[in-house]
């Protein structure tokens, strides 16, 4: 595996959120300042009338110029931790609060575009948040979507129909739960 070391970059462009860059022949965006952010992607897991459940979101891209329905995410503030950023967002995007949060890894977005990595979390035994005031930020446009897991498939292909794209991180999420967490630790949400 043959790998760079050279670290030659030439600024193309600077926004405020993100940048293109040109290294050794190759373009590619960077998030964030000199530092890489990171993004964290989190699958909430629990039951509600006897079914085992997650809460997807939906929310127009203007870069798609479609909406994308897809996990609890968000960026990592500064100084702020991969797990704290997966329980505000949990919150945030969600509605719902986790003491049970279980890290799956760290995973490239689009490794030939970006720098941006994504790390996933499970949230085992969510609760809904005791703020009856709680509600999607309206200025992200957020749409949540409670799913029974054994009608995730039908649910997914219905908003395809719909127009729909769908982020591709919720099926291995989806699969890391149901074929090695589940089966290996028998976690039952409550």
């Amino acid at each position: 595996m043959k790998q760079s070391v050279s670290k030659l970059k030439n600024i193309l462009y600077q926004g405020k959120f993100l940048r293109l860059v040109q290294s050794n022949g190759w373009e590619y965006v960077e998030r964030g300042s000199a530092l890489k952010t990171d993004v964290i992607a989190v699958l909430p897991i629990y039951r509600v009338e006897g079914y085992i459940s997650t809460r997807l979101v939906s929310q127009y891209r203007p870069a798609l110029d479609k909406h994308v329905i897809s996990l609890v995410a968000g960026l990592v503030d500064v100084n702020e931790t991969h797990e704290k950023a997966a329980r505000r967002e949990l919150l945030e995007e969600a509605g719902l609060v986790s003491d049970d949060l279980v890290y799956v890894g760290e995973f490239p977005s689009s490794s030939g575009l970006t720098n941006e990595t994504v790390h996933v979390f499970l949230a085992f035994n969510c609760q809904p948040t005791l703020d009856s005031n709680w509600k999607p930020d309206e200025e992200e446009g957020i749409t949540v979507h409670p799913v029974p897991l054994s009608g995730l498939h039908n649910f997914l292909t219905v908003k395809r129909a719909e127009g729909m794209l769908i982020d591709a991180k919720i099926y291995p999420a989806v699969r890391f739960y149901e074929d090695v967490w589940s089966p290996v630790v028998r976690r039952d949400p409550k």
